[in-house]
């Protein structure tokens, strides 16, 4: 019998039992001879540490080094508890003995590896990750590892391959499927990503940071409800989450759901008060609410960005978003202006603080350097595009000589901003192109055709199809080409012209002698675009709201809406007020202008008609919220893009009431001396 192993085994049986202080005094015969054993040395200290006596249990180790100087284990044991104590160069060191006296100890490899991963020397790092997998291929924790150093090491497709080979090793690696998750995400490869997300939520259905990255990918493929339910997943899991909270308040804000947006943003900020993210995103959703009607909420969102503001004073959302608001009162345009310029200083590209300053710039008049920050509009989003120019094969034109050169100028945004700044093909002409090409969506083909100049006009569909050509340029750069000045608009009217036939067709159509007067209240709804701050809802107004212009006696008013929208509003009016309604016959711009041309007046929101009316030469009286675009400039009820617009603002924000009141006066006025 021998008593050594006996009491070591009776340790052992102390230790499986967490009986730590037993197991010692067990060993301690064993411990008092020299050497001891090896076994008992390492026994020792590991009971040590599990008893927090951190100084022992390293004497142990050491002791097991001096007194058994070949034996790998103590070394790569010491460097454990040496690397748990944040004493890293040292582990290190123990960890490289241990690989020293056993080159296939794969332990040691691995635990070396981490170590060297922390203290970032990621190559040395790497060579060990390998060192020990080809020791072990299905060492799972050290293909997560190097996935995860080389993720870090921004090598993703390997990273990728890394994850998938611990999943090998290992089925159901939630962490792994996690990672992976959300590297496919990053890379764009949504479909894959939900699969490996929902993997690691059915591997660790309580973890709530797998649900939270679910909700990422599922909102990244805009499917946005089964984002919230992710989310929602996530915060039940843990219910002070803030980033779960401040992402399921974007979606709760994407979705128009802005009371319980702002509830998860307040729910954020009692997790977390100094969360500056998510103040910023409260004051958004309440700035949002503002927006659309509840104007008396604009201090409060105001307060919540200067709380964002004074948590973080380098937040650029926050400096950008307190821009738009402060930007609402034109007598603080200078104060909005030097919010985006800050927020710039933050971010340098940040896209939307880049056109925000565009406009802001732009409706103060100081159009040179407007023009130069409004080119940046694509910059965020190249699919915001119409086409894409390379369709072209051509450089952009950037001012170059046009003398015996060709041109092709590509139609942008809104049919409205095409009518408006097609007034600067005539001179490119000028310029002696030797070709000039527009291309458009296929509603403004006609009405564009008819713009001095052109060589041709064609829809989009057909760019692949043109001829060579030396130079393109977006429609909405001509005045940043032309160094356009408020001095320098080119503001002769008519530019573009309504075919005589279709004059005559149109004019058979309506009432004979009588005032015609031209109606414009609402733009159609884009479901496509997101409705931001109002940016088009707020610009329109409810048909039933006109009512008192379209009670003025004297005048035959015509409808000028295409849409079921405005039709289904036209229905709604009394059938006395209804305005004469031609539109189901309209083919496109040209035979709108057609009727344009042969009214007296048109009046109209800040939509395509009022430009189309503009251009044209006609009268128009354009109705503005209290903020509206930049082309229409601060504080005027002329325009110098058209000399024949008169501009009716609101005087406080969402009132169109008093607006439309004031129209009628002046229409009345108008018909009593003509």
């Amino acid at each position: 019998m021998n008593p050594d192993h006996d009491a070591y085994q009776q340790a052992a049986s102390h230790y499986s039992n967490a009986r730590y202080d037993d197991a010692l005094i067990a060993l301690a015969p064993m411990l008092a001879r020299t050497p001891a054993h090896v076994e008992a040395l390492d026994l020792a200290a590991v009971c040590c540490y599990q008893l927090n006596r951190m100084e022992e249990a390293e004497a142990c180790w050491r002791r097991a080094i001096a007194e058994h100087p070949h034996e790998a284990g103590p070394y790569n044991n010491l460097g454990n508890a040496l690397n748990a104590s944040g004493r890293l160069d040292e582990a290190k060191t123990a960890y490289g003995e241990a690989i020293a006296r056993r080159p296939d100890f794969t332990e040691a490899q691995y635990n070396l590896a981490n170590v060297l991963h922390a203290l970032g020397h990621r190559d040395e790092a790497e060579r060990s990750f390998r060192r020990a997998l080809q020791l072990n291929p299905r060492l799972a924790d050290a293909h997560y590892n190097l996935a995860r150093l080389l993720a870090d090491n921004g090598r993703a497709a390997e990273a990728q391959a890394a994850y998938r080979d611990a999943l090998i090793a290992r089925p159901g690696y939630a962490e792994a499927h996690n990672n992976l998750g959300n590297l496919l995400k990053d890379a764009g490869r949504l479909d894959e990503a939900v699969g490996e997300l929902r993997a690691a939520v059915a591997d660790r259905p309580d973890w709530p940071d797998a649900h939270f990255n679910l909700g990422n990918a599922l909102r990244a493929q805009d499917r946005l409800a089964d984002a919230e339910r992710a989310y929602r997943d996530a915060l039940a899991l843990r219910p002070s989450f803030g980033d779960a909270l401040i992402n399921l308040g974007s979606v709760l804000t994407t979705l128009g759901r802005f009371d319980e947006a702002e509830a998860a943003y307040r729910r954020a900020i009692a997790a977390n008060p100094d969360r500056a993210e998510a103040h910023c995103n409260l004051g958004r959703v309440i700035h949002e609410q503002a927006a659309l009607g509840r104007w008396a909420r604009l201090p409060e969102a105001e307060r919540a960005y200067r709380d964002a503001l004074s948590r973080d004073p380098g937040l650029a959302a926050a400096l950008n978003n307190l821009g738009n608001l402060i930007g609402e009162d034109g007598a603080r345009a200078e104060q909005a202006e030097a919010l985006y310029r800050a927020a710039l200083r933050a971010d340098p590209e940040f896209g939307a603080a880049k056109q925000n300053l565009a406009a802001t710039l732009l409706r103060a008049g100081k159009l040179s350097e407007g023009w130069q920050w409004y080119e940046s509009r694509f910059d965020d989003d190249t699919s915001a595009r119409p086409l894409d120019p390379s369709v072209f094969g051509c450089p952009q034109w950037r001012g170059e000589a046009l003398a015996g050169k060709s041109l092709v100028v590509v139609a942008e945004q809104g049919f409205g901003d095409s009518i408006q700044f097609c007034r600067y093909l005539p001179m490119l002409a000028s310029r002696g192109a030797s070709a000039l090409t527009v291309v458009c969506p296929p509603a403004l083909v006609s009405l564009l055709a008819s713009v001095d100049g052109l060589t041709r006009c064609v829809p989009f569909d057909a760019a692949a199809t043109l001829p060579p050509h030396e130079f393109w340029c977006f429609v909405m750069s001509l005045p940043a080409r032309f160094e356009t000045t408020l001095d320098s608009i080119p503001s002769a009217t008519p530019y573009v012209h309504a075919q005589a036939a279709r004059i005559g067709y149109w004019g058979n159509r309506l009432p004979a002698r009588r005032f015609k007067v031209g109606v414009v209240w609402s733009g159609e709804p884009r479901p496509w675009v997101a409705d931001s701050f109002g940016a088009f809802s707020r610009r329109w107004l409810d048909a039933r709201l006109c009512a008192p212009l379209l009670d003025t006696p004297g005048v035959a008013f015509v409808s000028l809406h295409k849409g079921a929208t405005a039709r289904a509003q036209l229905a709604a009016l009394p059938e006395r007020l209804r305005p004469l309604d031609p539109m189901d016959e309209v083919a496109d711009f040209a035979d709108t202008a057609a009727i344009v041309a042969s009214l007296d007046l048109v009046i109209s929101v800040d939509t395509s008609v009022a430009h189309l009316a503009g251009a044209l030469g006609k009268p128009v009286w354009v109705l503005l919220h209290s903020n509206a675009d930049w082309r229409w400039l601060d504080a005027r009820d002329d325009s110098p893009w058209y000399p024949t617009a008169r501009l009716f603002r609101q005087a406080s924000p969402g009132d169109w009431t008093e607006v439309i009141a004031r129209v009628a006066d002046e229409l009345r006025a108008t018909l009593r001396f003509p």
